[in-house]
Parts: structure tokens; sequence; C-alpha cells
């Protein structure tokens, strides 16, 4: 059987005729050489595709093996235009809540790509939105946290790209509640975070038992921070998990539009990020919109932040603000009196800000607008 398939000699009918004899007891040895043997049009032509990934759905590294034959690189060139064969390995990748990070590699792959599977016009972020790939990876992650910066990263772009995705994402926060916490994914990244120099303790949380955390950062100096960092391109997409989960529809610039060529120069940026700020912040699932506060910030051209601004929790103080920025990035501190917070916020496309805040070991995600 190995010589005949390998050597390709099969016609389309007697592919159909082991399809229909093997049928979802495909056995381990037989169905990756299938795969392997012939061209994904052969397999669609013989309709074989359905009961071969049908006949997968409940073993895992069956799957994957099929995988390594069908999606890789090439698959754009491969497919030509078989749609439905795509559709049915994407449903299918999902449902099994793959942890192998080369697969959630290849899933970002195709979300990046315009046309992933010619002559559709669909893109890869509808392809995946529609089989529902986002709420799949948020209830993977919140059940299983391996692999979970790429996880993070894949649903913040899907939800960035897409107005559904990021409905669909408040409705599951709705339906949720505060069940969820990602305070220790934040903690993680924290930690770190050497070029700030987080200041690192042990809390005691029983009688032998001991975490270590960051109760601040000791230097606010964003500028020396690399943007491709992994750690900053996870902190970023956490950041933007928990906007796209609790942020109201009203959470924007609104009137206080930052021009889209905001990032020419820093210059530009600075005349255009300076003004008055809108925040919110996430706390154990629930919105807070009453801190960090209102602020109004001044963004200098020399890199400093210096600003002040109050909050719902004592209206009648002021407190300071100060920090550095770039382009990308601003770290600045919440002096207020008897504590202070660190917000470490990355710019979106539209100047706006996500990110995360730090109190005294305690974390989690916040986000700003001009208002």
């Amino acid at each position: 059987l190995r010589q005949v398939l390998v050597s390709k000699s099969l016609t389309v009918n007697w592919l159909h005729r082991l399809a229909e004899e093997v049928g979802a007891s495909m056995e381990f040895e037989i169905a990756p050489l299938v795969c392997s043997s012939f061209t994904v049009a052969e397999l669609i032509a013989a309709r074989c595709t359905s009961r071969l990934w049908r006949a997968t759905a409940d073993e895992p590294y069956l799957w994957i093996d099929l995988a390594k034959h069908h999606f890789h690189e090439d698959v754009c060139k491969d497919i030509h235009g078989h749609n439905d064969f795509v559709q049915t390995a994407l449903e299918l990748r999902s449902a099994l809540k793959s942890r192998d990070g080369r697969d959630l590699k290849r899933l970002a792959a195709i979300a990046h790509s315009n046309q992933p599977c010619p002559p559709d016009l669909k893109g890869g972020v509808e392809l995946l939105v529609a089989q529902g790939l986002h709420e799949r990876l948020l209830c993977s992650l919140l059940d299983d946290p391996a692999y979970w910066q790429e996880r993070v990263q894949l649903v913040d772009f899907l939800c960035n790209q897409s107005l559904t995705a990021q409905n669909r994402i408040r409705q599951f926060s709705r339906h949720h509640g505060n069940s969820y916490s990602f305070e220790e994914l934040f903690m993680s990244q924290f930690l770190e975070l050497h070029e700030l120099q987080p200041d690192i303790v042990r809390v005691r949380y029983g009688e032998h038992e001991f975490s270590v955390t960051v109760r601040r950062f000791q230097s606010l100096d964003c500028r020396q921070l690399v943007p491709e960092n992994p750690l900053l391109k996870a902190l970023k997409a956490l950041g933007g998990l928990e906007f796209h989960l609790l942020s109201h529809e009203h959470d924007a610039h609104g009137s206080h539009q930052v021009s889209p060529a905001w990032r020419k120069d820093v210059a530009s940026a600075s005349a255009e990020l300076t003004g008055n700020w809108c925040t919110a912040a996430a706390l154990n699932g629930r919105r807070l919109h009453e801190v960090p506060g209102d602020l109004q910030i001044e963004f200098q051209a020399s890199g400093l932040v210096q600003g002040r601004g109050r909050d719902g929790m004592d209206r009648l103080s002021e407190f300071h603000v100060t920090g550095f920025w770039t382009l990308d990035m601003v770290l600045m501190r919440k002096i207020a009196s008897g504590y202070s917070v660190d917000l470490l916020g990355f710019f979106q496309e539209d100047g706006s800000m996500r990110g995360s805040w730090l109190l005294d070991t305690h974390c989690g995600g916040f986000w700003a607008w001009k208002g």
C-alpha cells in the first residue's frame, strides 16, 4: 500500500473507495500517507477531505501530522481556490485548542494575509473571525496559560481589525462577569523588564509559600526599551485584550481627534498628544471609570512627560504625573496623596493608549483617550 500511494498511481475512484471503506476509522499510518501522497486538489476532487478531517477530530496527534503536509507557508499556492478545505481545516484547528506554538504562528500568518484562499476575496481576519477563533482562543487562554503570549497577540490583532470580533469579545465579558483575571500574566512580564529596574518583593500567601512580584519600577525611562521586545509585545496585546473585553463604545477620542499623521515626527506627536485625557482601568474583570482619573498631560519634545489630574476617589485633591515617552509608548507615574501608580501605555494607530497599571504588587489593564 505504501508503494502504491507514494507512486501516485491511484485513480480518483480508488481514492474515493478507500475513504468510503476506511471512513472514520482511518488508521494512524494510513491517513498521513494518503494526505501526503496527493495534492489538496486531488483530495477534494475525491471528496476525501471532510472524511479525513472528521476522522482526526478526536485525535490531535494525527491531525497535527496531517497539518504538517497541508498547512505550510505555500498554502496559498496549493489551495488554488478550494476554500472548502481551508474552512474545514481552520474550524478543526480551532476546535482542538492546539497547545503547539507553531500552529498559532501559522494561524497568525493566515490572519495577516490579505487573501489566503485565492480566488476567494475574503481576508485572513474575516475567515478566522467567521470560525470564532477569537472566542475559542480566549476560552483556551482562561483554561490553560500555555503559549498565552501568542494567543493574546492573535486575539488582540483580530479584534483590532474586525468590529465583529470586538463586539463578540465584549459579549463574552458580559456573560462571564468578573470570573477571570490576567494579573499573574501582567506580573510575569513586569518581572523581566530589567531595563526599568523593577522593585521585586516576596509576598507571603501561606505558612511556607511566597510569591515574587513587582511593587513599582525604579526607572521610568521607557526610551531605552525596544518595541520589538517579546515582553513588550505581550504586554501591549494583554492591555489590548483588557480594552476589548471591558471598554465602552464611548472610550474613544470623539471630537478630540488626533491627526492620522501624528507619528510623523516627535514635534508633531508632542503637539497632537499634549492635552486632556480620559482614562479607565480593569480590575478582576471589572471596568473602573474613576481611576486612574482625568489627566492634563504635556508630552515634551525632549521625551519627558509632566502633568496633573483628578480622579473619582478624591475629587478635591490633585495628583501629579511624571515620566517619559516615545512614539511607541509612555511610562508615567501618578503621584497621589499616600500612594503612586505606574502606568505603562502603548500608543495605538489613532493615538489612544492601551496598557497596564502597577500599584504595590497589584496590576491590571488601563486605556486612555483624549477628551
